[in-house]
């Protein structure tokens, strides 16, 4: 096992799923996803973490903001959805330390990103800072998260685990640990994820 598979833990793509049950939860994902999205005004966007695209190709496909910028700690999972056509704009980078300016993008998204790192407070506090207004996260829901895996057979030595999730949300733990850096505008369970709009300067 490489140390990306490690870190990024793409062991199968949801977005993609046949199983009616977990197809469901993959619709209700993207459909709130872009309601939320929907919902704000911003003109330029960075997703965290960006992997294959979908996140960000369902936003392109809800919006049309002027710049969007995809990053990766993995360049090949990046050129996987070149194809795609919806995204020129991709950097290879760590979400602790974005080479980007301070306050550059009205929206900055980091969607089941979290869960895969040691230090999610170094990514957040990276995400307030290039941010003009708008942080969005979405992280798995547990340990709800880990008994769906269970239930589905998958992960049982691990006790669910997924394979890369090496921290664990509650809603509590989730939403204070972006309330150090942000302001928390709404929380909502999107079963089995927690959904987290913040916003920039508004304590």
């Amino acid at each position: 096992m490489s140390t990306l598979q490690t870190i990024t833990g793409h062991y199968f793509n949801k977005h993609e799923v046949k199983n009616p049950l977990l197809r469901l939860f993959v619709n209700s994902y993207k459909r709130n996803f872009c309601n939320t999205i929907s919902e704000l005004s911003f003109d330029s966007v960075m997703e965290i973490g960006s992997g294959e695209g979908y996140i960000i190709t369902y936003l392109i496909e809800t919006v049309e903001p002027k710049l969007v910028i995809a990053s990766d700690i993995d360049l090949r999972l990046m050129k996987r959805y070149s194809w795609k056509g919806v995204i020129e704009n991709r950097v290879v980078c760590r979400g602790e330390l974005l080479p980007v300016p301070s306050k550059s993008f009205d929206l900055v998204l980091a969607c089941e990103v979290l869960e895969h790192v040691k230090t999610p407070s170094e990514i957040v506090r990276e995400m307030a800072r290039i941010s003009k207004e708008w942080v969005f996260v979405t992280v798995p829901l547990e340990p709800y998260w880990r008994l769906l895996n269970i239930l589905r057979g998958k992960y049982i030595s691990r006790l669910g685990n997924t394979p890369g999730h090496v921290r664990h949300f509650s809603i509590k733990g989730i939403v204070n640990l972006l309330s150090i850096y942000l302001s928390i505008s709404n929380v909502r369970v999107v079963f089995p994820w927690i959904f987290v709009l913040c916003q920039k300067d508004r304590k």
